[in-house]
C-alpha cells in the first residue's frame, strides 16, 4: 500500500528507497511498543527496523542476528543518518488509547474508575493496577495491539512506504 506525498522532502526521499523495499508491520508494531524506552529506526534501502538501546542495538521481534550485526547497526545509524527514518514516541497516542478504551467498556463502573485513573501523574500505573482489578488486561492487551497496529499502518502510508501484513 503506497500513499502519495506532496511534501518534497518525502517525495525526495522516496526516489532513494528501495524499489521492492516493505517493511513488516509486525516488527515496525514491535519497535513501537517499545518507544517509550527504546529509540527505533527504519532501514529506507531495505525496510529494516532498527531499535537502539542502552548504547547497542537489541534484537527486535527476536530476528536471528549477532550482537556484532546489531552494533553495525548502531554505527550505520550514525554514520549514513539520511538512510534511517526515526520511529514515533508513542506516549502521548497511548494515552488516548488508554482514554478511548476506557470509554468503550461495558462496565459503566469500571468505565468511570479507568476514566478518573487517567487524571493527573501517574495515571499509566494507575490504569494498568486497575486494568488488573478489573482483570480487563487481557481485553486492554489486544485493544493496545489493534491500534499500534493502525498506528504503524499510518505511519507508513504518511512516509510512502509499502509494508507487509
Amino acid at each position: 500500500m503506497k500513499c502519495l506525498s506532496v511534501c518534497p522532502i518525502i517525495d525526495d526521499m522516496s526516489s532513494k528507497w528501495g524499489k521492492d523495499m516493505s517493511i513488516k508491520l509486525r516488527e515496525l508494531v514491535h519497535a513501537l511498543e517499545q518507544s517509550d524506552e527504546l529509540q527505533s529506526y527504519v532501514d529506507i534501502e531495505n525496510g529494516r527496523v532498527v531499535t537502539v538501546g542502552e548504547g547497542f542495538a537489541e534484537n527486535p521481534a527476536g530476528r536471528d542476528e549477532t550482537e556484532e550485526e546489531r552494533l553495525s547497526q548502531v554505527f550505520s545509524v550514525e554514520d549514513d543518518w539520511q538512510r534511517y527514518l526515526v520511529l514515533p514516541d508513542i506516549y502521548e497516542e497511548l494515552r488516548g488509547f488508554m482514554k478511548a478504551f476506557a470509554e468503550t467498556c461495558g462496565d459503566p463502573e469500571a468505565r468511570e474508575c479507568l476514566l478518573v485513573a487517567l487524571g493527573g501523574s501517574g495515571a499509566v500505573s494507575r490504569f494498568n493496577h486497575l486494568l488488573r482489578r478489573l482483570t480487563l488486561a487481557n481485553q486492554w492487551s489486544e485493544y493496545r495491539r489493534e491500534r499500534l497496529v493502525e498506528l504503524a499502518r499510518d505511519w507508513c502510508d504518511e512516509n510512502s512506504i509499502d509494508y507487509e501484513e
